[in-house]
């Protein structure tokens, strides 16, 4: 009996012992997956939480005052519906401020509604991606070679036709008269840089003869043909295709930066390179494109391209050199982990960034009215500094600093400006200043280091208008292209080469008087004292 009980003892125990742990199993399974959910559901709710649009507009205000921005405009879009729209600084010399309604000059963001409105063409069955540009403009010949009939819809679109970076740049320069046909007729001049479809080439061509097709294939103008099916369509009612009417309708004032202050300029209109640089908008304007790019061509009961077409639009395809690559209109990269496809826009007077941020539903549009070559080199192949510290706060991070701001590049330039204008002053008062004295010999060394300077007066000029000639030669440019996105340096490199090049000149008049003048005196004394 009691070895019975033992038993039963001894079995309870076990079965109360394997009941505990497995209700320490189950309980700590519980908890585990208690853990997990919470933290994916924090995870997901800092994913989907708003964002500080307090703190972002407090960034651009102090980045405006940081780097003297006359005016900007921001709109942020989620989902399907515009977050926050806000104006800042002035939009023209007299005061009037800046609103989500002040249109802007695009720059290169132009290029996605061009390939957008070569998209719905498309899948209108009027236009084959595949098909040779030939085949809709017969005449269509790049630097006269035959690989020109190789060049496709697609090449162009994803800027691997061949055609040179340069290209294009011309007509940036160019007084307004041109037009699109013309343009396009000089391309036969122009030699194509690599092979068809092989390497990607950045070049305001290929857009410009992207909106020539659309007006063969459409049957309209360009101008028309987007205020029909991308303006009106969207809502975008602060939008132009025009200048003038876009003036009309309170466009911002345009600046150069001088020196690193703002100065207003108002420059020629390329109206036949409207297709790859020129469209008009606004901030708000520009929310409605974004909401459409991120919901599948669809803009509240509208829409204007398929969710196929918009994919084909932002796929990644030709690799741009900074690891991000090309798609159509669209660079595709990261930024802070997070897939981006992004775009940057410049004119000689005018800055643009759009970002789209597709797993967060999230797109940033920023126009400014301020621009200067030497900050459109220091930020290119990237976001625009502003425009990625905003996607950064957008996405519940700080501003990167891993880019010189604009205050900080130019108190570099004007330094090293002032410091080299000061020397060559200083050399050049010098020359004046010297007394005039009887000639050392050629043998001593304090005439070698007299001479010293003037191979920095001559060479260095020289060798600087000749790099500078056959740069603006090897690109096809002219200096105005120079003069027109960087007076400030343009400017003060002319006056350089003036101080260098008539120091020089003045150095050797002087040396030659004074030898004259002493060779003058040597005969004087050596013919009277043999009269003595």
């Amino acid at each position: 009996m009691l070895k019975t009980f033992n038993k039963l003892t001894q079995a309870t125990t076990q079965v109360l012992s394997r009941l505990h742990s497995n209700a320490c199993q189950i309980l700590a399974r519980s908890l585990y997956v208690f853990l997990c959910n919470s933290s994916s559901s924090s995870h997901a709710l800092l994913r989907n939480q708003a964002p500080d649009f307090a703190g972002i507009d407090a960034y651009l205000t102090a980045q405006m005052q940081s780097d003297r921005i006359p005016g900007l405009a921001l709109g942020i879009v989620q989902g399907n519906k515009v977050v926050h729209l806000h104006g800042f600084g002035k939009a023209n010399s007299d005061g009037q401020p800046v609103s989500p309604q002040t249109p802007f000059i695009l720059g290169s963001i132009t290029k996605s509604f061009t390939s957008l409105a070569t998209m719905q063409l498309v899948e209108q069955g009027k236009l084959s991606l595949d098909t040779p540009v030939q085949h809709y403009i017969s005449w269509f010949n790049v630097g006269n070679s035959p690989e020109t009939s190789k060049i496709t819809v697609r090449n162009l679109l994803n800027q691997t036709s061949g055609i040179p970076t340069y290209a294009g740049g011309k007509v940036l320069a160019g007084d307004g008269t041109e037009t699109l046909e013309k343009l396009v007729q000089e391309l036969s001049t122009i030699p194509l840089k690599t092979p068809v479809g092989e390497t990607f080439h950045y070049s305001e061509d290929n857009a410009i003869v992207l909106a020539l097709i659309i007006q063969i294939v459409s049957g309209q103008s360009y101008e028309q043909y987007i205020q029909d099916h991308i303006f009106s369509p969207l809502q975008m009612k602060q939008s132009f295709v025009d200048q003038n009417e876009a003036e009309s309708n309170g466009l911002a004032q345009g600046y150069r930066w001088w020196f690193g202050l703002p100065i207003a300029a108002t420059l020629p209109y390329p109206n036949a390179a409207l297709g790859a640089s020129f469209l008009i908008s606004s901030a708000e304007d520009m929310t409605h494109y974004l909401v459409a790019q991120l919901n599948g061509g669809n803009y509240a009961q509208t829409s204007i391209l398929s969710t196929n077409g918009i994919t084909e639009l932002h796929r990644p395809v030709a690799p741009v050199g900074t690891g991000d690559r090309y798609a159509m209109g669209w660079v595709v990269g990261t930024l802070k982990g997070e897939p981006v496809i992004w775009h940057g826009g410049d004119t000689a007077n005018y800055h643009a960034d759009v970002v789209l941020v597709p797993e967060r539903q999230l797109g940033i549009i920023i126009l400014t009215n301020v621009n200067n070559a030497l900050i459109i080199a220091n930020e290119l192949g990237k976001i625009g500094r502003i425009a990625g510290g905003v996607t950064r706060m957008a996405l519940g991070s700080r501003p990167a600093d891993d880019v010189l701001s604009t205050n900080t590049l130019y108190w570099i330039f004007d330094a090293l400006a002032l410091l080299f204008l000061l020397l060559q002053t200083w050399s050049l008062m010098r020359i004046f200043r010297k007394r005039s004295a009887r000639p050392l010999s050629f043998s001593s060394l304090k005439r070698y280091l007299y001479w010293l300077p003037l191979v920095w007066e001559l060479i260095l000029p020289c060798c600087i208008i000749v790099l500078l000639s056959i740069l603006l030669k090897t690109f096809d440019l002219p200096f105005s292209i120079l003069v027109l996105y960087a007076p400030d340096f343009s400017y003060w490199l002319l006056l350089m080469l003036s101080l260098l090049l008539g120091t020089a000149v003045l150095r050797l008049t002087r040396e030659f008087v004074c030898i004259a003048g002493a060779k003058r005196t040597s005969t004087f004394f050596l013919v009277r004292h043999t009269s003595k």
